[in-house]
């Protein structure tokens, strides 16, 4: 099993401040037509940063993990199917303060920015 980091884009937070509660509200993932996919995670307030480490990919099955730290499962529910642009579900597990989010692929390819896009 090899793990890759990947990395989060994150909006322009300048200027607001961290919270020490956040909460998945919504996920939503589009195929762009050109083959990327576009993968939105919106959350109840604006991410201020990401520590080091928080998301990596898993070979089998494949699949993209990304922990939210600070941050609760707002969905009311634990998973949710796609099956478009190269993802087929997704779940959230929650454990004291922390959601993990796991994207769960149709197969590992590489993970480029012109690929999949991941915005919080």
């Amino acid at each position: 099993m090899q793990a890759r980091q990947v990395g989060y884009f994150l909006g322009d937070v300048r200027g607001k401040r961290a919270y020490a509660q956040n909460s998945i509200t919504a996920l939503d993932v589009e195929g762009t037509g050109n083959g990327s996919t576009i993968i939105k995670v919106e959350l109840a307030q604006p991410l201020a940063h990401l520590p080091a480490g928080a998301g990596f990919t898993l070979s089998t099955p494949p699949r993209i993990v990304l922990d939210f730290p600070d941050t609760t499962n707002g969905l009311g529910k634990s998973a949710q199917d796609f099956v478009k642009g190269g993802v087929r579900s997704v779940s959230l597990a929650q454990a004291d303060e922390s959601t993990r989010l796991v994207i769960y692929l149709d197969r590992m390819s590489p993970i480029t920015s012109s690929s999949m896009v991941i915005v919080c």
